[in-house]
């Protein structure tokens, strides 16, 4: 556990008519693939579906819209890129948090002490990231390494050397398929723009083969990426990523649990009714040597029951003491190789201004906006909303975390900073500060 301590910003309630929650205006947001399908449910839960949770705003008004895009596309459009922000974007959701150059230009913006502010970084749920496999076509697993389920085992040391490219043919990953196959090249499908969860897959991978140094690669670069061992570039996020390997023939790649069970890579099992040949996701082993499944039920390839296993994971250390959700040490939190559940799970933020009006005006458009999304991460965070990501392809969120999040949320205001260009910069810069020391100790 790591404590962290920072500046405190003074608090200030939204004005009339944005006292009370629901009473809004339109938010929009841009997210990424891993997050998309459950950050959808939430949104019409919120805005329609709900009627019953004291947290939704079910047909009170508000609205919530959002994009779908890159990892980096969130980051940038919270100003990651000098400062510079979209200004229809008020929200973001991301799997991998910003650097902290990136947290620096996010919360002092392109003209410091005009338009800074300090960003929230909220954790609102987990979910597993899946090695994918698409056999090649006509060849059969080896009876060695073959399972009941319709896939095959490997262990994660020749798993992590097929992803380098460095055990490049199918012949080399399963050592007893036929010999018409054994010489087919393994193609590896990666994400063709910087996405999180290819931070977090290289994490993992980064476990098994530290020497390696999959943690100081670019989030786009690959080992062994040229001539006949040159990835394949899926482009469009984490699920063109798995439809990618779906329709290339003899690859591997990696996805969200959520976008690989919507490419139909959970219907691995002959007893599965819309049973797919060929295509599955792996099992991997765990920190604790134990083989586990993606899937809080291990046997979804067969009944296809929702749930990531990634309930509880076994974090490197998890932010703890006063306002965490305002620090840059969110980076540094993995649950790689845990040795609880599964061994790639991820968390997912939603990222929120701490206080809009000093980062794209203070008028009440933007406050309409600021109460929305302050509405809507606690609808996010509520009982009701983690129930939502429990019965996806989604974990809740554990309960250490769950209040830091909560306690987070309830910072999220309006008008909160004292006004004067210098007294703005100069709490950001405090804040920011004290974030770096923590983060480096």
């Amino acid at each position: 556990m790591l404590a962290l301590a920072t500046s405190s910003v003074a608090s200030a309630n939204f004005t009339s008519p944005y006292t009370e929650p629901c009473s809004g205006g339109e938010a929009s947001g841009v997210t990424t693939g891993l997050q998309e399908p459950i950050l959808g449910n939430w949104a019409s839960q919120f805005v329609e579906e709900d009627r019953t949770s004291p947290f939704s705003c079910a047909e009170k008004g508000p609205i919530v819209g959002f994009g779908a895009g890159t990892s980096l596309e969130a980051l940038e459009a919270m100003g990651a890129s000098g400062g510079v922000r979209n200004p229809e974007v008020v929200f973001a959701g991301n799997e991998e948090p910003p650097t902290l150059a990136q947290w620096l230009a996010i919360d002092l913006g392109n003209k410091p002490g005009e338009n800074s502010g300090l960003i929230r970084q909220i954790p609102v749920a987990s979910t597993a990231v899946v090695p994918l496999v698409h056999i090649p076509a006509g060849c059969a697993i080896p009876a060695g390494e073959a399972t009941e389920d319709g896939r095959f085992t490997v262990s994660n040391a020749v798993l992590e050397k097929a992803y380098a490219g460095e055990v490049a043919t199918w012949g080399e990953l399963l050592p007893g398929i036929e010999s018409s196959c054994a010489s087919t090249p393994i193609k590896r499908v990666v994400p063709e723009f910087s996405e999180g969860t290819t931070f977090v897959f290289e994490q993992w991978l980064n476990t098994i083969d530290t020497a390696r140094g999959w943690t100081k690669l670019a989030n786009t670069e690959w080992p062994k990426d040229s001539g006949a061992t040159a990835t394949v570039r899926a482009g469009l996020g984490d699920r063109r990523e798995a439809g990618l390997v779906a329709e290339t023939n003899g690859s591997i790649g990696f996805a969200s649990l959520p976008n690989a069970r919507e490419e139909e890579f959970g219907n691995f099992s002959p007893k599965n009714r819309h049973h797919v040949s060929g295509r599955f996701w792996l099992s991997v082993v765990n920190g604790a040597g134990e083989r586990v499944e993606p899937t809080r039920d291990p046997n979804s390839g067969v009944d296809n029951v929702l749930g990531a296993n990634c309930d509880n994971p076994t974090f490197n250390y998890v932010p703890s003491g006063y306002d965490t959700t305002v620090t840059p040490i969110w980076r540094a939190v993995s649950a790689a190789g845990s040795k609880t559940g599964w061994p790639i799970c991820t968390l997912t933020y939603v990222m929120a201004w701490d206080d809009a009006s000093t980062v794209y005006g203070n008028n009440n458009e933007i406050q309409a906006k600021q109460r929305t999304v302050k509405d809507f991460v606690n609808y996010i965070l509520s009982s009701d909303g983690q129930e939502e990501a429990k019965n996806r392809d989604y974990s809740p969120l554990p309960a250490t975390l769950l209040e830091d999040a909560q306690e987070g949320a309830s910072r999220v205001g309006w008008d909160k900073i004292p006004g004067s260009k210098e007294e703005i910069e100069g709490s950001v810069k405090a804040a920011i500060t004290s974030a770096a020391k923590h983060t480096k100790e």
